[in-house]
């Protein structure tokens, strides 16, 4: 125990010694200490994270902190065996050399049950992470979160920093709409992809904007856009994806197509609408893809048990909704069964026919099994057509940008959440019914990448839990776009109060 509070205690302060000796987190007029207490307010909300998962979630293999750092001690323990097999695993380099596979084999997180797109499986990216983070740590967990606190820190400063490159007033008020709202907070502070995520999208947003909108075409900035888009390449692309739109609409503005902002945001929707409707008819159809995934996604929400047969390379998929357990008869063997019943089977990831089967010689093996989910919601059914998309987009941006409203809370945390939430919907009323123009360039930038992200975790996700991880990554451009609508009477003397604090 004092090995691992003076260890955590030496991180902490080698971060606040950084904080205060680095010109990153020169940003205006803001003190050097603030940075310091939200760093410090971070390795609270992660310390709480991991207090969630440790007494209220006490499963830790359906725990993603715990379950990708347990994967992560098999790679680190690789570098006891061969330290070459530990670069391997870490780097990608030749990972599917057959002398790793007694490694693979153990690291859960490693293969996805169900994926469907042939797209790079990020749970690697958050295990190699914590396999790197692992030699610092020794395998004290609680490292790791300090280490995150850091890394999420970055990309929020980043964010925050992009923000004041504009002609913004209530720097204190934007401070507080990019770090502080409890779910930012909350999740980007455990050791999850989340952290990893915001540093992505905050050097994404800083390096897209200095090089575009600004031509500042140093190779720092360049540098920092290349290592933005990999890390979200490799580590949740949907986000990716959702910030191109705000990209190319700095473009547009750039080669001077028109010089207002309204219409070259315009311009970018008009562009990607007539893009979707071209890909639609082609084999890499985007809408086939977010329509599968919600049908997985819906599928695995209500619970149940899948299987295939174990003696062929190929097969088709057998579900078991939960009430129709008792078809499964344990061979004794790990996760193989023969089947007596009623099963669903599946092909390209949807039902297709009902099947009986009484064939003892069948062997079957278990690929996942799943409760049902507490939280879950009806989704409107997409279609493989952007016409379909489009229609559903408006209910997928009210999920995902207002929900779980206080009906739809069953726990705490989702308390939280549906107040956060409200918050979120008064700042929106407050902008839209005391617009002021101003600032419009970013303002729009932060809208198209919220709208974008939102459509694409609104129409996949039934799950409001899952919801309000895959939403928190808009939450401080929505916050902050909300801020600088606001009209300067509303916030002055909320500003004021709070600069002697910050």
């Amino acid at each position: 125990m004092f090995f691992e509070i003076s260890l955590c205690s030496f991180y902490v302060l080698v971060f606040c010694f950084f904080i205060y000796r680095s010109a990153f987190f020169n940003v205006g007029e803001i003190k050097k200490r603030t940075f310091v207490f939200l760093f410090l307010l971070k390795i609270i909300a992660g310390t709480l994270v991991w207090a969630t998962y440790t007494y209220y979630y006490t499963d830790r293999t359906l725990s993603d902190c715990f379950r990708y750092f347990d994967d992560a001690t098999v790679i680190y323990n690789s570098l006891f065996d061969n330290p070459a097999d530990y670069l391997k695993l870490v780097t990608g380099f030749d990972y599917n050399a057959a002398d790793l596979e007694q490694y693979i084999a153990k690291i859960h997180s490693w293969h996805r049950q169900y994926n469907t797109d042939n797209l790079f499986n990020d749970n690697r990216t958050i295990v190699r992470f914590n396999a790197v983070i692992y030699l610092f740590s020794f395998g004290i967990f609680h490292v790791h979160t300090i280490f995150m606190c850091f890394v999420s820190l970055v990309g929020l400063t980043a964010i925050y920093k992009t923000l004041l490159k504009f002609p913004v007033e209530h720097k204190n008020i934007l401070l507080i709409s990019v770090f502080l709202f409890p779910s930012v907070l909350y999740w980007s502070s455990g050791v999850l992809k989340e952290g990893l995520v915001m540093l992505g999208i905050g050097i994404f947003t800083l390096s897209s904007i200095n090089i575009i909108y600004f031509k500042q075409y140093s190779r720092k900035t360049i540098i920092g856009l290349l290592f933005s888009i990999l890390l979200l390449l490799f580590c949740k692309i949907y986000v990716l994806l959702a910030l191109t739109p705000s990209m190319l609409m700095l473009v547009v503005l750039r080669k001077k197509i028109t010089t207002q902002p309204i219409w070259a945001t315009g311009i970018t929707i008009l562009f990607f609408i007539l893009i979707g409707f071209v890909m639609q008819f082609t084999n890499a159809n985007p809408f086939k893809i977010i329509a599968d995934k919600q049908v997985i996604f819906t599928n695995l929400a209500r619970g149940g048990t899948y299987l295939i047969e174990k003696e062929k390379t190929q097969s088709d998929t057998l579900y078991f909704h939960p009430h129709q357990k008792t078809a499964l008869n344990f061979t004794g063997k790990t996760d193989e069964y023969k089947v007596n019943g009623y099963y669903t089977k599946w092909r390209d990831h949807r039902v297709y026919d009902s099947v009986f089967i009484n064939d003892s010689s069948k062997v079957f093996l278990k690929i996942g099994e799943y409760g049902k989910v507490g939280s879950d919601i009806n989704l409107k059914e997409i279609k493989p057509t952007i016409t379909s998309f489009l229609f559903n987009s408006p209910f997928a941006i009210f999920n995902a940008l207002f929900r779980p409203l206080f009906f739809d809370s069953k726990n705490v945390i989702m308390h939280f959440s549906s107040f956060e939430n409200l918050v979120l919907i008064i700042l929106l009323l407050i902008a839209l019914f005391n617009y002021k123009k101003s600032n419009t360039v970013i303002i729009m930038y932060c809208i198209l990448f919220c709208i974008s992200l939102a459509v694409i975790a609104g129409s996949i996700t039934p799950v409001l839990g899952a919801l309000v991880r895959y939403k928190m990554p808009l939450i401080p451009l929505y916050a902050s776009a909300c801020v600088m609508l606001f009209p300067k009477t509303i916030t002055t003397k909320i500003s004021n109060k709070l600069s002697r604090f910050l």
